[in-house]
Formats: C-alpha cells, structure tokens, sequence
C-alpha cells in the first residue's frame, strides 16, 4: 500500500507527504500561569465557530468542548460598523489594523492591477469600504464554573482524559473582522475636475435609511453612463465572497446592494477572526483548587504550595499530547471511513473490465489530465482498506504504540513529574505519521470527466 500510495502523490501531488507530530517548544518558551495573545495567520484559518470559553489547543490550534457551566455566563461582545469613502484608492489599509496587516497585501496588488489595466490620463478611481469588527470578551471566570463531569476528571486525576476533552486551555478573547470595498473605476471629465461627481456618489450612498432623490438618482445613473463606470468588489468574512466585474449604469441598485451587505454584518455574526487570548488552565483557580487537592490527596510527601517550572512544562505538553492523541484517533476513523465509501462507489459504479482507461477528474488539479479508473484500483484497494483499519484498530487498543497505554500510564501525578518523551508508553506519539488524506481529496468522490 505505501508504495501505492507514494507513487500516487509522486505523480500527482508533486510528492506531498503527511507529516508528523512532535512537540518542540522547550521550556522556556511555555508561559504556564498567563493569558496569551495570539494573532498570526493562524487564527484566520480556524474553522468553525469559535466561542467564549471553548477549550482550545494551542498545538494543534484547534476548539474543543467548552468545559464550563454556562449558565451565568457574562460574556461581552461589541460590535461596530462603519463605512468609509476615499477619493483616493489606498488599498485596505482604512480602518482595521488585524486586516491589513494580512490581507493589505493582497488587495493592494487586486486594486493595482485594476489601475494598470486603466488609462490613468483618461481614467480616475476612488473606494468606499464597509467595515465591521467585533470584540468579544470572557469577564471574569469567577462567575463561571467548570462542569461537575470535567472536573470530576481533574478531582480523580485523571488529567489525560480531561486533556483529551478539555484541551490545554480555553478562549478568553477574540476580534473579527468583516469588509467589503468597492473600487469605482470611471472616465475622467475634460477638465479633469471629479470633485462633483464623486461627492454627488457619495451623498447618495450614505442616504441608508432614506428615499433617495429621483432627481439625484436620474442625474448620477447619467454620469454613470457618460463616463463608463466600472465597479470592482472585494469581500472578506461576509457572503457573498466574490462579485464578477461589473458595468455600474443604476446607482440605486448599488446603493442597495450596500445596504444589504450592512444588513447581513448587523443581523449575523459574520466575519474573519483576526486575534484570539488564549488561557491555559493553569490559570483558573477552580482547576488549580482541584489540581492542587489531588496532589494533596495523593502524595505520601509534603506538596509545594507550587509546583516547579520544569512541572508545570511536562504536564501542559502532557495536555497537549493527550489532544493530539485524541484528535489522531478522530483523523484515522475519518480517513477510514472516507476511504471506505470512496472504495464503494467505485465498485459500485464502475466496475473495471471495458472501463480501464476511462478518466476521472483529479479535485486537487481539475484542469489536469485526470486519473485513470485502472490507476484507481489500484489505489482503492481491499489490502490499502484493511491497513487503514489496523492502524486505527491498534490506536485504539491497549498495546504497543495505542493511546489506551499511554493514557494508562501517563496520568496522575506522572502527568506532572514525567514528560511524555519520558515514557515508552508515549514517546512514540513524536514518530507517528497521519495517514495521507491528500489521496482521498484528490480521488473522492469518484466524478467522470
């Protein structure tokens, strides 16, 4: 099968591999007792909806449950909307700080290329943007309490278990952001004077709530016409994400299409998150009463009132490891069953004999040759199935190299003494490779071409 399978990538995901899972901060890169603020790319890329109070693995940059009593909850959340209207196109540089500084950039060279395909002596351009940021915060954990089943977990020390569930960590905090920019490319006037006509297109725009002018609307949809605008949109954290490139020629529709846009940002909850606080559990006092009782319960000898640096960095890459191990256990089963399904339809729906050159189209390069059916069955095969299902079947079970021996041993306070690298019921996690799911994305599901 992997012989299968890496020819497979060599030939048509140019050698794309799985990779591996290996914690590698060290000690003095872990901050154990304080909230952390995190706002690189990668908390762009979060799927899903994020809530106050989610568990949160810093590691694998991934929500879990959320661990606590909701029930007196007093989170804040604050959102505020703007719109912005510049003469002058500057890019996305103008209003908020977390988009531009990813995505100014990219809209910056989408505007410039707008620009250079224009003839700057006979054509002009300005912008309006609508913006929409939102903060959201957690109080004070005082008012909340972590569920009884949770810390139930933390009480009989069963920390792998509530590290599996729970994550290393919570939310406390995040921004999002959703904007909309219109560049309003036109036909310069013979005088080179603009001035009238792009402040008349912005008096009608902002007219949100009120009855525009017939007057006004009949005298702009001429200017429209006369001097041939072109209008380019561009969307981040708000549906819809694209707009084709469009003839503006009734300004009413555009202005109701902003309307709409501040309707959607107002009624729902979109938008990009930008930046999130991260805090590790460490820095509750309901889990460190908790924590610190079972120490207290469990050791024939006196408990320091806390415990040592070195300590508190096995049991949070403890935490981490155990996240892992589950969220490796959810991966494998969906692979399987992906690959199960994938498998089935092919011998459903196209069986081999008389079909062995047909071609299917390859999801990962759809305008490329596509894949064979008979290089499908060779890959889709009952022998590649059966090894999926070991690999996840040994996982699961309490032998060499499963997450049940290592969760077994690696709890208590070994959990707080012993790093898992120090266990060699668990330091075999750093050598474990995820199946492929490159394979499947590009095979499944099965469409001719």
């Amino acid at each position: 099968m992997k012989r299968i399978l890496e020819i497979f990538l060599v030939i048509f995901l140019g050698g794309a591999s799985s990779m591996a899972l290996p914690l590698q901060n060290t000690i003095n890169e872990e901050n154990f007792h304080s909230s952390i603020y995190i706002d690189d790319p990668r908390v762009t890329q979060i799927n899903g909806h994020l809530k106050l109070l989610d568990g949160f693995s810093r590691k694998l940059f991934k929500q879990s449950n959320t661990c606590f009593n909701l029930e007196n909850f007093k989170g804040t959340q604050q959102s505020n909307i703007q719109l912005d209207f510049h003469q002058k196109v500057i890019g996305t540089n103008l209003f908020n700080p977390f988009f531009s500084k990813y995505y100014n950039n990219i809209y910056s060279s989408h505007v410039d290329k707008i620009l250079k395909a224009q003839d700057q002596k006979i054509t002009n351009a300005f912008q309006i943007a609508l913006h929409k940021t939102t903060y959201a915060r957690e109080r004070d954990t005082d008012y909340v309490d972590i569920n009884t089943r949770y810390n139930q977990l933390i009480v009989n020390g069963d920390f792998f278990g509530f590290s599996e569930l729970c994550s290393s960590g919570y939310v406390n905090s995040f921004n999002k952001y959703a904007g909309a920019w219109f560049t309003i490319v036109f036909n310069r006037s013979a005088d080179g004077d603009d001035t009238v006509f792009t402040n008349l297109f912005e008096a009608y725009i902002r007219l949100f709530d009120s009855a525009a002018e017939p007057k006004l609307r009949a005298q702009l949809n001429r200017e429209l016409a006369n001097r041939a605008v072109v209008l380019y949109a561009e969307f981040r954290g708000v549906n819809p994400l694209s707009v084709p490139i469009q003839n503006l020629r009734d300004i009413e529709e555009f202005r109701i299409l902003v309307s709409k846009i501040k309707s959607t940002m107002l009624s729902s909850d979109a938008g990009l998150y930008m930046a999130m606080e991260y805090t590790p559990w460490g820095y509750n006092d309901q889990f460190q009463t908790s924590f610190y009782n079972y120490l207290v319960r469990s050791s024939k000898q006196p408990i320091p009132v806390e415990p040592s640096r070195a300590h508190w960095f096995n049991f949070y890459q403890n935490m981490e490891v155990a996240r892992l191990m589950s969220d490796a256990i959810a991966y494998e089963a969906s692979i399987v069953e992906r690959f199960e399904v994938c498998r089935n339809q092919m011998l459903r729906d196209w069986p081999l004999r008389g079909n062995e050159k047909k071609l299917f189209v390859n999801h990962l390069d759809s305008d490329g040759a596509g894949i064979a059916l008979a290089t499908i069955y060779q890959i889709l095969t009952e022998e590649a199935l059966k090894s999926l299902k070991d690999k996840l079947t040994n996982l699961q079970s309490g032998e060499e190299n499963s997450v049940s021996l290592c969760s077994k041993k690696l709890n208590g306070q070994i959990f707080l003494s012993n790093h898992y690298r120090d266990l060699s019921e668990c330091k075999w996690f750093d050598d474990f490779t995820k199946s492929p799911s490159l394979v499947l994305d590009a095979l499944c599901p099965l469409t001719p071409k």
